[in-house]
């Protein structure tokens, strides 16, 4: 047999009957798992352990930065609140009310607290009759805060000092754009209404008129919608056919003549 081997070219690698080759995988074959995960660690230790060192960093990080964030927007809450209260205990209160709630809006920026606090900076600014100045508060939500479930109220904001500066094009615009939109009722009654107001004062009842009975049926019995039947009672005793429907145009049939009645006289005899 080992003359064959040699014979053949092949490297001699037959011993005492067996392939060592065969024994090695025999051997493979009988390793544990545990032996194998150990054999796998020792010959990537480094990437292991650097590896498992950055996820626990990350992990870190991302607990470092929620805990963060959490925290702000405590304070936040906070401070908000502390602002709101002050209206109520302090008499001096709201002649500072817009610059707190701005103080608050700046210092605790990215938080929902500081999206309230700036807007009801803004709204205070229109309480306090500035309304140029609440229109660029308004505006610089609307900037700041686009994705923010108070963005329609902001752009409410904008329509309202628009109007109450006497701009009726632009207030015009503002407040059509929001009606288009149809936002929540909370929005868009008021934007109604607000656009009744507008074209009431460029002397346009035919279209302030259906607006105002659109908010007086949306709600009949709140505050909003008695303003707006009290307005639109008032054109309508100024013009009494505002808002009647066109009357239907009746065809008078032409007169035919009368039909003569039968007669019992017989018929002429032919000759």
């Amino acid at each position: 047999s080992q003359r064959f081997w040699r014979s053949s070219g092949l490297p001699f690698i037959f011993q005492n009957g067996t392939f060592p080759t065969l024994n090695m995988e025999s051997n493979v074959a009988k390793l544990t798992t545990t032996e194998k995960f150990y054999g796998w660690f020792q010959f990537y230790q480094k990437q292991a352990i650097w590896g498992t060192a950055a996820i626990l960093i990350a992990g870190l990080v991302i607990y470092f930065v929620i805990w963060r964030k959490n925290e702000k927007e405590t304070h936040a809450g906070v401070a908000l609140s502390q602002v709101a209260a002050s209206r109520l205990t302090s008499p001096g209160a709201p002649a500072n009310l817009a610059e707190a709630y701005l103080k608050v809006a700046n210092s605790y920026f990215g938080t929902r607290s500081a999206e309230r606090a700036l807007l009801l900076s803004a709204g205070a600014l229109f309480d306090e009759g500035k309304f140029s100045e609440a229109q660029e508060r308004f505006q610089r939500f609307t900037r700041q805060y686009r994705g923010s479930p108070y963005l329609n109220e902001a752009q409410l904001g904008v329509a309202a000092s628009l109007e109450a500066q006497g701009k009726l094009e632009d207030a015009t615009m503002a407040y059509k754009s929001l009606v288009d939109r149809r936002p929540a009722d909370n929005v868009l009654l008021p934007a109604k209404a607000g656009l009744a107001r507008v074209y009431e004062r460029q002397h346009k009842p035919e279209l302030a008129y259906p607006l105002y009975e659109e908010v007086v049926r949306a709600d009949p019995y709140g505050s909003l919608g008695a303003e707006a039947g009290m307005r639109g009672a008032e054109l309508k005793a100024t013009l009494p056919n505002l808002g009647a429907a066109p009357a239907a145009s009746v065809a008078t049939a032409p007169a035919t003549a009368p039909i003569p009645a039968p007669t019992n006289s017989p018929a002429p005899a032919h000759p």
